[in-house]
């Protein structure tokens, strides 16, 4: 099985350093142009199917994939949104680390209404392991969000949370991450957070 992970296209919250979480975002300009060019980079891969966040930045970006692989299922799911930030929602970064510091609330930590890493974990698990069960030989498109698809990545090497929170990188908008799982479970990083079409 080959899981294509990839980042929605930049939004204008992006550009505006604003904590999207469980709000929408709209693409940018910039991020569509962003949704076309990995929708180019992806044309000749033969999609079973298409994975979307249900957030709308997700949703658009994949819709711009989907359009090269009118066979693919489209399907969204909510357990591979974005970390939900609580009362930071909406809030410029500066703003929000007034009220906590992400990095200090580690794995269990979260911001007041908000979700912990471990939290995030448990749904991303619960998608993957239900891709396990119900995917052999396919290619799967995976579009969703920064932080969850380095979560996810994680989940698949089969490293632990504190790990993969702690190696928490800048993924790129539209980057793409791809990741080898074989009949046995041996798994091949092949790709992360790479931007090559852009």
């Amino acid at each position: 099985m080959e899981l294509i992970l990839v980042r929605h296209g930049e939004t204008v919250e992006n550009k505006n350093n604003i904590m999207q979480g469980h709000i929408s975002g709209t693409l940018s300009e910039e991020g569509i142009k962003q949704a076309k060019l990995v929708a180019e980079r992806l044309k000749d891969i033969n999609v079973i199917k298409i994975f979307t966040s249900d957030l709308a930045r997700a949703k658009d970006t994949a819709k711009e994939i989907a359009k090269f692989h009118q066979d693919a299922q489209f399907i969204e799911d909510e357990r591979i949104r974005e970390r939900d930030y609580g009362i930071m929602t909406g809030m410029g970064r500066a703003e929000s680390y007034k009220i906590a510091n992400l990095q200090e609330l580690g794995i269990n930590g979260k911001p007041e209404q908000g979700e912990s890493i471990v939290e995030v974990g448990e749904r991303l698990s619960d998608f993957y392991n239900q891709i396990l069960e119900t995917n052999s030989d396919e290619t799967i498109i995976i579009v969703s969000h920064g932080s969850s698809i380095t979560i996810l990545v994680g989940i698949i090497l089969g490293r632990s949370l504190e790990e993969s929170f702690e190696s928490l990188v800048k993924y790129e908008n539209t980057a793409v991450s791809e990741v080898d799982v074989d009949k046995d479970g041996n798994v091949n990083l092949v790709c992360f957070n790479c931007v090559k079409h852009l």
